[in-house]
């Protein structure tokens, strides 16, 4: 199974209909917790002006949340002004069809580039395991990416 991926746009399960999230009790920590990790986009290091721009964004926000804090803000108050860029650990099951929904919908060119590093080894793996549910998934995503 995948796992240490980050998905810092919230999750798939939030298109999907029939997902379900495991875990616990998913409550508010604090944005200074070692838990909170910022992950750094693909594309950052590719030019030196933006990776500043993005890494001032990302002190900024915490910056706000720690003053919003510091001010009697509850973490589920402050949280509003993190940055997209937060790490996101989910663990979610879905059925057969549900799955093929997802990637239907998260291995296209178009969707984000995050969510693809996740869903296409995914589809990779999930084809390998019982190719016949997902070889139409796997044509049509994973054999234009091997060009």
């Amino acid at each position: 199974m995948l796992t240490d991926f980050k998905f810092p746009y919230g999750h798939p399960a939030k298109t999907a209909r029939m997902i379900e999230r495991v875990g616990g009790e998913y409550g508010y920590a604090e944005f200074g917790d070692p838990k909170f990790i910022v992950i750094e986009p693909e594309w950052i290091n590719k030019d030196p002006t933006m990776k500043f721009l993005w890494l001032e964004a990302m002190d900024g926000s915490e910056r706000a949340y720690s003053t919003l804090r510091m001010n009697g803000a509850s973490p589920q108050q402050a949280r509003s002004v993190l940055p997209n860029s937060l790490k996101t650990e989910i663990v979610m099951t879905a059925n057969l069809r549900e799955w093929k929904h997802v990637f239907r919908m998260r291995c296209q060119k178009a969707a984000h580039p995050q969510i693809r590093e996740i869903m296409l080894p995914l589809l990779k793996e999930l084809h390998e395991r019982i190719p016949v549910v997902f070889d139409e998934e796997y044509e049509t995503f994973l054999s234009a990416t091997q060009e």
